[in-house]
């Protein structure tokens, strides 16, 4: 199920405040976060901001990536990836590289677990994120669910 659509950003705080002004947000930002990454069983780095927001019914995360080992992961500025809850990431991994998305990035997320993203730009245009609806995970999404148009700054930390 896509839960999320992702976007990936050259500055995040003027990316919040076009979508504030189309009437989404407030944004939660978590900044600079260096995630455990790894590609082909090697770790790679993974330096990211993001700010989430709902949308409608699905978050929306705006992404600005600082550092990355996987270039491919930088491509021009418009839909980045849609997120989905999975059963399994295992699973989630082996069929998405059965249909022939092969595995661009492994990640741990402090509130996902394991996350995976799938290569599907040349079917779909963009990445598939993959992860499984823990506890966290989905108390996150709660939150940004719950701040949903109340007042204040457009943009808070998380």
């Amino acid at each position: 199920m896509t839960v999320q659509i992702a976007y990936l950003v050259d500055d995040l705080g003027a990316a919040a405040e076009r979508w504030a002004a189309r009437g989404v947000g407030p944004f939660l930002r978590r900044a600079r976060t260096r995630l455990e990454a790894s590609r082909d069983g090697r770790p790679v780095v993974h330096d990211l901001s993001i700010a989430l927001a709902q949308w409608g019914p699905v978050m929306l995360e705006l992404v600005e990536l600082h550092e990355t080992g996987v270039p491919e992961l930088r491509y021009p500025q418009g839909v980045h990836h849609v997120a989905e809850f999975v059963d399994s990431v295992a699973e989630a991994r082996a069929a998405s590289v059965a249909r022939g998305w092969p595995i661009a990035i492994d990640l741990v997320s402090p509130q996902a677990g394991p996350v995976v993203f799938a290569d599907a730009r040349a079917e779909l245009g963009h990445f598939v994120e993959y992860y499984e609806p823990s506890e966290a995970i989905l108390a996150l999404y709660a939150r940004v669910k719950e701040s949903a148009g109340s007042p204040g700054p457009v943009i808070r930390e998380l």
